[in-house]
């Protein structure tokens, strides 16, 4: 591709899925010559996070870009709805179907394989330990100022740093606190499922699907990973006053033991969470509260600095879109900026992605008073709206009109590789 003007330096704040996705959306262009990626933690963890799904919106993006990540994922065949005592309700083929329809499925990505994935295509480009501390505008350029005594100029800085970010806070915008939800998250990860002896039925047989219900709040588990590296993650939602008070992100043994016997009595002996609590060491236990953010209606109060991802529009996991938004901003963002000067570039970016961010939170928001309802009529309500869900019925229809066909990368341009 031709360049008829110079495309702007880019600093990027935050080495997350985001962050790294747009690195490599701007890096398909050669005209981007000076594209650096910051991060504040010390180093890549390959045991930051666990596992999420990999929609195919998410997958066509990152196809869109010259990343194709088949090998780090396992495909979803199968949805199963679990009643409250952990028996299987519903079980159908909908992600399949989805497969043959689009080219692209729904699987399990293990975050530390898609971020070393992403890393890689960054080199010495991704700087960690880089703290920012400051961001001046001189209106020709922006310096970025980092605790190690590092500093440098570029033409844009776009911050992709997370519910909690610093660029926000930097820029004053919108300092209002991300909001708790008013409920937890345990989320377990155990290694090597094809391996380990189940008793629970369910688990016997859980490979290639997502296995879901209703308790406390959701119970969802699913495998995620390549073979050599696959584990099993699970996760189990419940009402609560105050988010765990904690510094760390993975729990240690004992800290977390109450509060999960605690959710684990509300359930009855046979159903699998049991099971999988039983298989999981303390030290891959997660225990954290779920918390979104307002929809932020100013992404960007400066003509050379923009939010994007979880630092405007973080969201709640019911939906299964927070990392796949993530990649769907890197791409529009990356294509503003390759074809619009910056200023006119963060409006566009805006524009196309406002609306639709915004959906998908209030969507997720909707869910979570659903699934911790106590109403007996709600809770009758959001049983239909799953076992629709799960037979591929009209609510399904929606959500993958919704996610896939909306997707701002035409699944169809991948058609003839089918």
């Amino acid at each position: 591709m031709s360049v008829s003007r110079k495309l702007p330096s880019v600093a990027i704040i935050g080495a997350g899925i985001g962050g790294l996705t747009l690195y490599s959306a701007l890096r398909q262009n050669k005209g981007f010559k000076k594209v650096k990626v910051f991060d504040q933690a010390a180093a890549f963890s390959p045991t930051s996070g666990a596992g999420f799904g990999l929609s195919p919106n998410g997958q066509m993006c990152l196809k869109s870009i010259g990343i194709n990540c088949q090998e780090i994922l396992h495909p979803f065949h199968s949805m199963v709805r679990l009643d409250k005592r952990g028996n299987v309700k519903v079980s159908s083929n909908v992600f399949e179907n989805i497969m043959s329809k689009y080219g692209f499925g729904i699987s399990g990505c293990l975050r530390a394989d898609l971020i070393q994935t992403l890393s890689e295509k960054a080199g010495d480009d991704l700087k960690y330990s880089h703290k920012l501390i400051n961001i001046e505008d001189d209106t020709r350029s922006v310096k970025v100022s980092f605790e190690n005594g590092y500093k440098d100029h570029f033409d844009v800085v776009i911050g992709s740093d997370g519910i909690n970010s610093t660029v926000a806070e930097k820029l004053n915008i919108d300092k209002s606190p991300p909001v708790y939800s008013n409920a937890n998250i345990f989320y377990g990860v155990i290694p090597d499922p094809d391996h380990i002896g189940f008793c629970n039925p369910v688990l016997k047989d859980s490979n290639h699907k997502v296995i879901q219900g209703t308790g406390t709040g959701e119970f969802i588990m699913f495998n995620c990973g390549p073979k050599d590296r696959q584990v099993l993650v699970w996760a189990n939602t419940y009402v609560s006053n105050c988010a765990p008070n904690r510094n760390e992100e993975w729990a240690r043994v004992g800290e977390t033991n109450a509060d999960l016997s605690n959710v684990l009595k509300r359930y009855p002996s046979e159903h699998p969470i049991h099971e999988v609590a039983l298989l999981t060491d303390p030290e891959r236990l997660l225990h954290f509260g779920l918390h979104y953010r307002k929809h932020k209606y100013t992404w960007s109060n400066n003509s050379r600095v923009t939010l994007m991802g979880d630092a405007c529009h973080a969201t709640l996991p019911y939906v299964g879109q927070g990392a796949n938004q993530d990649i769907e901003d890197a791409i529009v963002l990356a294509k503003s900026l390759e074809s619009l000067p910056h200023d006119q570039a963060f409006k566009n970016f805006y524009q196309e992605r406002y609306k639709r961010t915004k959906r998908i939170v209030q969507m997720a928001g909707a869910l979570d008073k659903l699934y911790h309802s106590n109403n007996v009529f709600t809770r009758g309500a959001l049983d239909l709206l799953l076992t629709s869900v799960a037979k591929g019925g009209f609510v399904f229809k929606q959500l993958e009109k919704e996610i896939v066909e909306e997707c701002p990368v035409d699944y169809k341009l991948f058609q003839t590789e089918k």
